[in-house]
């Protein structure tokens, strides 16, 4: 047996099946964000996986779920057929968390390097950065996250 099934097979049951829809929902989400946009394509998740103060779950156990399942949405990244961008990526985490009921905020910036605009995308939940190293909003200067960057004029988020 290869290592990769080795290491698929010693995961637990939900592991398992929360990789195997991560890697069903990235090339969607890859696909919902190019034929929607970002902001159209957040908006919808929003609204089909509302996450209240009075729904969230936390503690400490919800903190280290929250970790875990930015680490399993990355494993489905790298093994994918289908190259998935930062903000794919962190769209997938965010969705997933949102709808373990787990408050996360995805936050996007940007950053010049040698002349160019870098823009970079990663999800935080309780100011810790889930899914990208932990030093990610010092390289790069984020906007006041996804609901500022994504809002349409007019229309309040939850």
């Amino acid at each position: 047996m290869t290592q990769p099934i080795r290491r698929f097979l010693a995961l637990s049951p939900a592991d398992r099946w929360l990789l195997l829809q991560a890697i069903g929902a990235l090339p969607m989400m890859a696909l919902a964000v190019r034929t929607l946009g970002p902001g159209r394509c957040y908006r919808f998740l929003v609204r089909m996986t509302p996450v209240t103060e009075a729904s969230a779950r936390c503690g400490a156990g919800v903190s280290l779920r929250a970790l875990h399942t930015g680490r399993l949405v990355g494993i489905a990244a790298r093994r994918s057929l289908v190259r998935s961008s930062c903000l794919v990526r962190s769209m997938t985490v965010w969705w997933f968390l949102r709808r373990q009921k787990i408050p996360c905020q995805l936050h996007i910036g940007v950053r010049k390097q040698q002349d160019r605009l870098e823009a970079h995308a990663w999800i935080e939940h309780e100011g810790r950065v889930i899914d990208d190293d932990a030093d990610v909003s010092r390289r790069y200067a984020p906007f006041s996250g996804a609901r500022g960057v994504f809002a349409q004029r007019g229309v309040e988020l939850p």
